[in-house]
């Protein structure tokens, strides 16, 4: 039996809106520039301070939503 597949492309049109992963706040680019990272694995966006201190309870460097080892420049 063969197997088909799709690619299917998602568009989004007008303001493409953001909300952090842990906090569930706005990341507003002009009001967070410099305290967002953004996971190179899955994307998704979180405020840096949160991220740190979510990692920090846990004992972990790993993204919240994939699992990803998350490098952290200083």
């Amino acid at each position: 039996m063969s197997e088909k597949y799709i690619t299917l492309t998602k568009r989004f049109l007008g303001k493409w809106k953001w909300n952090c992963l842990i906090c569930s706040l706005d990341i507003d680019p002009a009001k967070d520039a410099g305290n967002v990272y953004q996971c190179t694995k899955c994307r998704y966006m979180m405020h840096l301070d949160e991220l740190k201190s979510w990692m920090a309870s846990r004992n972990t460097k790993k993204c919240p939503l994939c699992g990803y080892e998350v490098e952290i420049e200083s």
